[in-house]
């Protein structure tokens, strides 16, 4: 009999032996203790699931489980969730959505909000938003990761800063070959992958001297290695064109 994992301590081999709470009605899958906790925890405070923090310095945060799960599992989750906890009137933890100070003209439908207090108050310093709350209408525009290249294809090499404003050109070309014409004013969503991580606060400081105004949500993440060698930075941006 394989064996599935544990629950409080205690080894399991059968689904059978799980307690009902801990079975994933759709996939069979078993919830690990964290697992639930964490996720419960989210659902409590309102936080939108894709928006918190999640482990291993990421920023996004997709109910993901020891082996990889789609789409239709994740909602299961969801659902089991609203189930566990339907009986519950207020959060247990208050968590209120604070609009933005600016929202971006060019894109009326997306609105821009953060946590209250210090928190918030550090991540519009940073030039960026908590959440980024879309309408589930038109088109969502996804961009490739974007080097720092400049109009003739070549790396530039010049310096960091020089390297992170070209990777932003990059990125507002790739946008508005994507009919975004509002470019990166209208990403409501930047990942930002960086070679060495202690360059993420130069990178905040090009983007605030570019759109000092607009803040939206991004995802900032270190790795060992990028696509071609030079390279510091990588940036992927979203935006939605509304009907």
């Amino acid at each position: 009999m394989p064996f599935i994992g544990f629950v409080d301590g205690r080894r399991f081999q059968d689904l059978s032996d799980l307690p009902p709470a801990y079975i994933d009605a759709g996939s069979g899958e078993p919830f690990r203790d964290e697992d639930i906790a964490y996720a419960t925890k989210l659902w409590e405070c309102g936080v939108q699931a894709d928006l918190h923090v999640w482990g291993g310095g990421c920023h996004g945060f997709d109910l993901f489980y020891p082996t990889e799960i789609g789409a239709e599992a994740i909602r299961t989750r969801y659902a089991w969730l609203r189930r566990t906890l339907k009986e519950r009137k207020e959060p247990t933890i208050p968590f209120t959505m604070l609009p933005s100070t600016t929202l971006s003209s060019t894109t009326p439908s997306v609105t821009y909000a953060r946590v209250p207090g210090p928190l918030g108050d550090l991540f519009q310093s940073f030039g960026s938003s908590h959440v980024a709350r879309i309408p589930l209408s038109g088109s969502l525009v996804v961009t490739s990761g974007q080097p720092g290249f400049d109009r003739d294809g070549q790396l530039v090499t010049e310096c960091l800063e020089k390297e992170f404003e070209a990777c932003l050109d990059c990125v507002e070309a790739a946008l508005m070959a994507g009919n975004v014409k509002a470019g990166l004013v209208g990403a409501h969503k930047l990942t930002a992958y960086f070679l060495d991580i202690r360059h993420e606060p130069l990178m905040q400081e090009v983007w605030r001297k570019r759109l000092p105004e607009h803040r939206p949500t991004w995802v900032s993440i270190g790795v060992s290695q990028l696509a071609i060698p030079g390279m510091h930075i990588e940036i992927s941006a979203e935006a939605v064109l509304f009907k």
